[in-house]
């Protein structure tokens, strides 16, 4: 059902969903087009993150067309409040450039605030453009598709943990990674000079033996260990990181993995630990 507003209304409530609209279109182009360096910062396929980008910009095309408003807009809701809630926790975490908007440098305190702005908008539209049995009807069937949708995603959720043992475990697999390694991990101050240091534990978790050839790390960063290591099935060991956090006070180490002579990288946040 197209938008229908009263003329009172209009010169304000168009301009709101619209505004939302085009944030949520223009953001999920500029990282489709070029995807944020913070991919770097983790280890799930870009296809995930593709497929959200998907999802902001036909969530945008649906708020601009006014089909089923209601929906429309209690989606875009829950959108923008779970975007202000991820914009601003990085921005709590010093985290100076959130990649909202693709490479374009952001500062997320700003996305948080266009979000909340946004989220704010839509609802201010949802209560002036909408009579209380097109809202009743409406919030029904967003209640109803927002079921359906969370049933289907726990039983995925549970198919994949009962054959992989956890989600970890099943992106690891469909990544062919038999090395696990920790997301991230804090370096911390030693007495001895100013650099901190951090420690990577691995295992192998896979059938075959495994080689680290080596490592990338930036920033004047360093792993000690002297490459190549080999891993049998089941063994683990420790890498240590050597961190200036006066230069750098987050970065990733990238570990480069041969098993059954594919190459393949795994990453790991290094996080310096905030001064008490």
């Amino acid at each position: 059902m197209p938008f229908q507003f009263t003329s009172n209304h209009r010169l304000f409530t168009i301009p709101l969903i619209w505004f939302a609209g085009l944030l949520l279109i223009g953001a999920g182009l500029l990282k489709l087009i070029a995807p944020p360096n913070q991919l770097n910062f983790v280890r799930y396929p870009t296809e995930v993150f593709s497929t959200i980008w998907v999802c902001e910009i036909a969530l945008g095309l649906w708020l601009i067309s006014g089909f089923n408003r209601v929906q429309a807009l209690l989606f875009g809701i829950l959108a923008f409040t779970a975007l202000a809630v991820v914009s601003g926790r990085m921005a709590m975490l010093g985290i100076r450039d959130c990649g909202c908007p693709g490479i374009l440098p952001t500062n997320p305190w700003i996305m948080c605030g266009l979000d909340v702005m946004s989220a704010v908008g839509l609802s201010v539209a949802l209560h002036y453009s909408t009579d209380r049995p097109m809202f009743r009807q409406g919030l029904r069937r967003f209640l109803a598709s927002s079921t359906t949708i969370a049933v289907i995603l726990v039983a995925i959720a549970f198919a994949v943990v009962g054959s992989y043992g956890s989600l970890e475990a099943a992106v690891r697999n469909w990544q062919g990674h038999s090395l696990e390694v920790p997301r991230s991990v804090e370096a911390v101050p030693v007495a001895e000079d100013d650099l901190s240091r951090a420690t990577i534990s691995v295992q192998n978790i896979g059938n075959t033996s495994i080689r680290i050839i080596g490592s990338d790390v930036c920033c004047g960063a360093r792993i000690d260990n002297l490459f190549p290591i080999t891993l049998q099935p089941g063994e683990h060991t420790n890498l240590q990181v050597v961190v200036d956090c006066h230069r750098q006070t987050s970065l990733v180490a990238t570990l480069w993995v041969e098993c059954e002579n594919k190459l393949k990288k795994q990453r790991v946040v290094v996080s310096c630990r905030n001064p008490s």
